[in-house]
């Protein structure tokens, strides 16, 4: 926590203090945090700032990573912002997010996914891994390879992003606690059992033993016998 809040510390000042020659900053937090980095940095009134921000989560190690972003302030808002322009498309993001975003024929698709705030996960960036994958039209698309096509007044490009941006719904969960009075509760019979199933057992080893002695001491009572009954023998010969 306090790593975190140093970080944060670092980051605000640096956008209020630096001077507005073009520079590279990164830093790591949740999309919520990212979000208030990215309106200060916007009303800072410097252009020329660059950023990178690495999304934190709880599926980092066996799932994504969500890959830095560039950020600038052409990224932050709408490209036809100032006034209207009858080449813009509407660009519909639905899944979760619901949110409409105006762009120019071209411009790449995870840029306007970006500066409407809808996060997607990366990894490749190459349309390799699949990782960015959104659905148009039934058919999924790889967002990091896909621009936005002209498209007649009055129609929108419409797309379909999986819940929280996740590569599955499972990863949308929230994480179980470690420790619950219901998982306490299940350890308590769990060890129970085990110390129920360890006596049991052990009154079942006794029996055995107890049997297989005596029946170590009939055969060496017969072996003595025997013995005995040789040297008898041999006695009167």
């Amino acid at each position: 926590m306090l790593r975190l809040s140093m970080t944060w510390i670092a980051l605000f000042g640096a956008l209020a203090f630096c001077g507005t020659d073009a520079f590279k900053l990164q830093t790591l937090g949740r999309p919520s945090l990212l979000r208030v980095a990215r309106r200060s940095a916007a009303s800072s009134g410097r252009s020329k700032i660059g950023m990178i921000f690495d999304l934190m989560g709880k599926n980092k190690d066996k799932e994504t990573d969500m890959q830095s972003e560039d950020i600038t302030d052409q990224r932050r808002a709408s490209p036809f912002a100032g006034g209207s322009n009858r080449n813009a498309v509407q660009v519909v993001f639905s899944g979760g997010f619901n949110t409409t975003f105006e762009a120019r024929p071209g411009q790449p698709l995870s840029e306007v996914a970006f500066a409407a705030d809808v996060y997607i996960p990366y990894k490749c960036r190459k349309g390799e891994c699949g990782t960015c994958q959104v659905m148009h039209e039934g058919k999924w698309i790889k967002t990091c390879q896909t621009k936005v096509p002209s498209l007649r007044p009055g129609e929108a490009f419409e797309i379909y992003v999986r819940p929280a941006g996740k590569a599955s719904a499972k990863g949308s969960k929230k994480p179980s606690a470690f420790f619950s009075p219901a998982s306490f509760m299940e350890g308590v019979v769990n060890n129970g059992l085990g110390v129920v199933g360890f006596v049991s057992q052990g009154l079942q080893a006794d029996g055995e033993f107890d049997e297989r002695m005596e029946m170590e001491k009939e055969i060496e009572k017969r072996l003595a016998e025997r013995k005995a009954a040789k040297l008898k023998e041999k006695d009167r010969s």
